[in-house]
């Protein structure tokens, strides 16, 4: 099954793969790095190793050691690796230390894999998330494979790690598509909604094209027996555009309108009356549109 809207996403890293070149996805939570890289690993699973979390250091020489007796391509000196299982394997390789974990890492992957195609393929997730005394070890294991990584933003404080990485920033969805998304997850929690468009609107503006915000503000209701109104005003999601609380503002604006106002008199400044006055009456006018916005 294909990711919506993100074919071309999908065929650039492909390219990317084919070429040798390193990948790093760059997007904010929820924005569907993960859903991208789980498809890649199932595209190319007769070589590619996914890693869900790179630290501890150790959490992740053990998923690549576990990815590589998974394709069957683990080479362990004085161990038939090849005829235990993966609990029989991590139970001997528990006990090492991780030098030795990373020296396996290192002779397998070094390894040729097949003369016609490409080193083995690593997909790292959240690589932003490393040490500094973890970047070097990884380095060393970048430099014998093609690496597929994500982050959620770019620093400065990882640029000798990923420097030479091809940058894709993945962007919101499309309306159509992310109109797609929303159609796809409503059908698989079919509860009733008294105004349907109004919800549809609402859960779209809010995720502004992030499908695990449309994902979840959809399941969000599914224990309802009915999403009234009120449900659909208060429904967001911190993936989606950020809910501002404006009635602070809005009460301390009024505030200084109205203690201008007092302000006016005492000096007996008629001046500045008006323009207090002016500013109430346009104070007013935005509370009444702001609520009005806010209620639909």
């Amino acid at each position: 099954m294909n990711l919506i809207g993100r074919d071309h996403i999908i065929k650039q890293i492909g390219d990317n793969i084919d070429l040798c070149h390193h990948t790093l996805l760059i997007g904010p939570s929820g924005i569907g790095k993960t859903a991208i890289i789980k498809r890649i690993a199932y595209l190319r699973r007769r070589r590619a190793i996914y890693i869900e979390e790179p630290k501890p250091i150790k959490t992740l020489y053990l998923s690549i050691v576990k990815g590589l007796h998974h394709l069957h391509k683990l080479q362990i000196e004085r161990m038939e690796a090849e005829y235990l299982n993966w609990e029989q394997v991590e139970k001997r390789l528990s006990r090492e230390k991780t030098e030795r974990l990373l020296e396996i890492i290192l002779y397998n992957l070094s390894l040729p894999y097949h003369e016609h195609k490409p080193p083995r393929l690593l997909l790292i997730e959240r690589l932003d998330g490393l040490s500094a005394s973890e970047e070097e070890p990884l380095k060393k294991i970048i430099e014998k494979s093609v690496v597929v990584g994500t982050v959620r933003e770019l620093t400065a404080k990882y640029e000798k790690l990923w420097w030479n990485f091809e940058r894709i920033y993945i962007p919101s969805l499309e309306p159509e598509h992310a109109e797609e998304v929303y159609n796809l997850h409503r059908k698989k929690f079919d509860y009733k909604v008294r105004d349907e468009e109004k919800f549809k609107k609402r859960v779209l503006t809010v995720a502004a094209g992030n499908p695990l915000a449309i994902r979840e503000m959809i399941n969000k209701h599914r224990a309802r027996s009915e999403v009234t109104e009120e449900h659909i005003r208060n429904t967001y999601h911190e993936a989606g555009v950020p809910v501002v609380n404006v009635t602070p503002i809005l009460l301390l604006a009024g505030a200084c309108t109205i203690a201008t106002r007092f302000l006016a008199l005492a000096l007996n400044n008629t001046d500045l009356y008006v323009f207090a006055g002016g500013g109430y009456a346009l104070f007013m006018v935005a509370r009444f549109f702001i609520y009005r916005s806010m209620r639909r």
